[in-house]
């Protein structure tokens, strides 16, 4: 696992929040339809996907929660589903792996690991959002591939 140490600026982003046994579709469903009516994702103006569970799955229930988060400007208002807030930002351990198909189990692993890899650090855990950012690489043959980039939360 390649581990980078980085710092997110305090941002402001847009949100949607969904519960069910598949929530970051929904969730996405919801932020997708506002964010095309809005032109916030036509490609005229630079922005990032986030994400986080929210709450996280507990105890072998299938149900829990999943937040969006998309960077908007100042002018963008809570609408509907739709809220507004800011993030803080802060210092993360941070790694980059393929968002695939599936049944996502490879995610948990990959968190599960980079938790392992900051309990073996010097580094301690911080109390700021967990984050996961979706990231779409294009190769030079015009492929495409989604990748995530997990934000664990450290001190400092």
């Amino acid at each position: 696992m390649q581990v980078r140490i980085l710092r997110l600026e305090p941002m402001r982003v847009a949100y949607s929040h969904a519960v069910g046994a598949e929530p970051e579709k929904a969730s996405w469903e919801i932020m997708e339809k506002w964010a095309k009516a809005k032109g916030l994702l036509d490609g005229t103006r630079p922005y990032r996907i986030f994400g986080h569970n929210n709450p996280n799955p507990s105890g072998g229930d299938p149900i829990y929660g999943y937040d969006f988060l998309l960077t908007v400007d100042e002018e963008v208002e809570p609408e509907g589903e739709i809220g507004v807030k800011r993030l803080a930002g802060g210092l993360y351990a941070a790694t980059l792996i393929p968002l695939g198909t599936g049944d996502g189990s490879h995610i948990s692993d990959a968190w599960m690991e980079l938790h392992q890899w900051v309990e073996a650090s010097a580094f301690r855990r911080g109390s700021h959002q967990w984050l996961e950012e979706q990231l779409t690489v294009t190769a030079a043959d015009g492929s495409q591939e989604l990748l995530l980039d997990l934000y664990y939360p450290l001190e400092g």
